[in-house]
């Protein structure tokens, strides 16, 4: 698998109206304001790829449809016995591998479906890790609503960082620890995981305003 893909609402204060048009539509079943963060987690739990556009009322699905890697992922087939893997909240692809439904299952697809949420761990283990280290994600975030994704970037690359540094001797910073410049090698065609380095990205971002 290339990556694991999962989603976090991420709490935020109250937007105002200027800045969200309708405050309610970031009101998450969770009760609280919140930003959906699509991401992409390698088998490390290093964040290979993250996206925040949509808000806090929408389902996983949806919100990876929003993303710009998963357009790119439609314009552009992954090579053969690439694909990520998600839960039950995805739709199932040619590059998207999600469990079966139900209980009592044949053994053939209980035993698949242990084995895909075996791999699919890694993204939630990323997203429990970057919580729990930084803070920032402990209340809602106190700053404007297009800058939260900034301060989740930022995280991100600290938490790449730590495991980085775990795993082996690196240097303090490699551009390669930005999980945001994943898409740029998606979009041209080449498997996402290893993110390129900067002057490799060709223009192409993730970050977007946040809606």
């Amino acid at each position: 698998a290339v990556g694991a893909v999962d989603g976090l609402l991420v709490k935020i204060i109250r937007p105002t109206d200027f800045d969200s048009g309708s405050p309610s539509k970031f009101w998450c079943r969770k009760g609280y304001y919140a930003i959906v963060c699509q991401a992409v987690a390698d088998a490390n739990r290093r964040f290979q790829y993250f996206n925040m556009s949509a808000c806090g009322n929408t389902q996983d699905s949806y919100a990876w449809k929003l993303t710009d890697l998963h357009a790119a992922l439609e314009a552009r087939t992954l090579p053969p016995g690439l694909y990520f893997l998600g839960d039950e909240a995805y739709t199932g692809a040619d590059h998207m591998l999600v469990p079966y439904p139900g209980r009592a299952l044949p053994e053939d697809q209980d035993s698949y479906n242990f084995f895909q949420s075996k791999g699919r761990i890694s993204v939630e283990c990323a997203f429990g890790s970057l919580v729990g280290t930084f803070g920032v994600f402990w209340r809602p975030m106190r700053v404007a609503t297009d800058f939260v994704p900034e301060v989740v970037h930022a995280c991100m690359i600290l938490h790449n960082m730590r495991i980085d540094k775990r795993l082996s001797d690196v240097p303090a910073y490699d551009e390669r620890e930005d999980p945001a410049l994943c898409v740029a090698r998606v979009a041209r065609g080449a498997a996402p995981n290893p993110p390129p380095r900067a002057e490799e990205a060709n223009g192409f971002v993730t970050l977007n305003d946040g809606h």
